[in-house]
């Protein structure tokens, strides 16, 4: 029985020690295993925090200044109020164009709704074919309906499949790098296809919060690849020919000399020049007036667009709840023609791990050994380090980089930091129980004075040792010396 007692004591203390030896890395080894977790789940919520970081980000460093190459002509109130409720009639959009090539643009993108039929009007729509054939560099629009899969519904003429990309490098690549699918397109009627310089896709695409923050450059539709009308309108404007647009799935698109990079579904990050009406802006009522200060319009590339009230499409983004598509769709053909871009650094899933745990090994070795104060030091420098580099990425390089689970599993470190004691004071450790003092047995005198010093000591379960009668007859015998 009393080597039962004597071994369950033993066994106590060594779990105890154990669990004060080994307990920091089991905590943080949890907390690393929960952030992983959390990560590879990728919830929604999450996604979304960590696209508000980087807003935030590219919000600190943006310059709001309106870039030379563009020009947004506004279909707005003061032109409803001269020309009528919005829509207009093909007709009244024939004599806008014809306007607004006399000022000589380098390019002009009608984002505006068009019939699909020439019989609806046919001496205006033959009137607008006509004012956009002399034109000569309208791109005009096209809506795809898009999905994740599906069949065709349609099959494109041959006049629209001219604006389509041929040049693909590594076509291969494709099925690992899928563009965004479209099932079918609504298209102008076909005598406005037939004399338009090239049709462009308008689609936007949101993110899980619902903003635009990115845009699609290019979309398949039975097999072909066209381009958004941000990109035509960038074509048009440098004089670069299709054959001279090259697709590289997941990497970017070239445009004769420059390079476009794309995420792995192809698309472009804008980078937004400011909120809704930092981009030069005209009203299309002062162009149908012919006024003499409108040079602005001149070699640039100008994009129609409707934001009339009651009227005009807006997008939620990253700098505007209510940004006006047209202005977008500008912002876009800017950042190409100004070779300005945001760079989202998207590491594999596997160096994102590695990262992860390499934090959670450094934290582990490093905290237990160091004062609460020292590790709440140490935590706060690694995360303000760690934000600072990453706002350096973007302002220098225009590089976005991915913060959100390294904070998290920062911050939880800071939150647990309380928890472990350090080494100094109880070896590697929990914190658990108070310190006391108590006098070793047997060494007392009959008047109870102590002969030997206390010894303090962490309360642990003690372990019970017998002494041999030889043994006790000595310690008897230099008590009674």
């Amino acid at each position: 029985m009393k080597n039962s007692a004597k071994f369950g004591k033993l066994d106590l203390r060594s779990e105890n020690t154990l669990l004060r030896r080994f307990g920091p890395f089991m905590l943080y080894g949890l907390i690393t295993l929960l952030v992983v977790v959390l990560y590879l789940d990728n919830h929604r919520w999450l996604a979304s925090i960590e696209l508000g970081i980087q807003d935030t980000m590219v919000s600190l460093g943006r310059e709001e200044k309106a870039p030379p190459e563009v020009v947004v002509v506004n279909i707005d109130d003061a032109a409803v109020e001269k020309l009528g409720p919005w829509p207009w009639d093909s007709e009244r959009v024939g004599y806008l164009v014809g306007m607004l090539s006399e000022y000589r643009p380098k390019a002009i993108g009608l984002d505006v709704e068009l019939p699909s039929d020439l019989m609806e009007d046919p001496q205006g729509n033959l009137f607008l074919a006509e004012m956009i054939h002399r034109a000569g560099n309208v791109v005009l629009p096209m809506r795809f309906t898009l999905a994740v899969d599906g069949r065709f519904t349609q099959t494109a003429p041959d006049y629209v499949a001219k604006s389509s990309l041929v040049v693909i490098d590594e076509a291969a690549r494709l099925l690992d790098f899928p563009y965004p699918q479209s099932l079918n397109a609504t298209l102008p009627y076909p005598e406005a296809c037939k004399a338009a310089w090239s049709l462009g896709h308008v689609n936007t695409w949101q993110d899980v919060d619902g903003k635009v923050r990115r845009d699609p450059l290019v979309v398949n539709y039975e097999g072909h690849y066209y381009p958004s009308m941000a990109l035509q309108l960038a074509r048009a404007a440098t004089g670069v020919n299709r054959l001279q647009v090259k697709i590289e799935p997941g990497e970017s698109v070239a445009l004769g000399p420059r390079t476009i990079p794309t995420d792995d579904g192809g698309m472009l990050r804008v980078d937004y020049r400011g909120p809704a009406g930092t981009l030069a802006s005209v009203s299309a009522a002062k162009v149908l007036d012919g006024a003499d200060d409108l040079q602005v319009l001149s070699g640039r590339v100008v994009v129609v667009g409707v934001t009339a009230s009651g009227y005009g499409t807006t997008l939620r983004t990253s700098a505007s709840d209510d940004f006006p598509r047209a202005e977008k769709l500008a912002t876009v053909t800017a950042n190409i023609l100004s070779n300005r871009y945001i760079t989202t650094v998207t590491l594999s899933t596997f160096l994102d791990l590695v990262i992860l745990i390499l934090i959670g090994v450094f934290c582990a070795i490093v905290l237990p050994r160091v004062t609460l104060l020292n590790r709440v030091i140490v935590l706060v420098v690694m995360g303000v380090l760690f934000l600072n580099v990453n706002f350096v990425l973007y302002s220098s390089l225009k590089l976005v980089t991915n913060t959100l689970y390294p904070t998290i599993e920062i911050l939880f470190f800071l939150a647990f930091a309380p928890f472990v004691k350090p080494r100094d004071e109880s070896g590697y450790g929990v914190a658990t129980s108070s310190k006391k003092t108590v006098k070793p047995a047997g060494f007392t005198t009959d008047s109870g004075r102590a002969l030997a010093p206390h010894v303090t000591h962490d309360a642990a379960p003690t372990v019970a040792f017998e002494q041999s009668p030889a043994t006790a007859q000595m310690n008897r015998s230099l008590l009674q010396s």
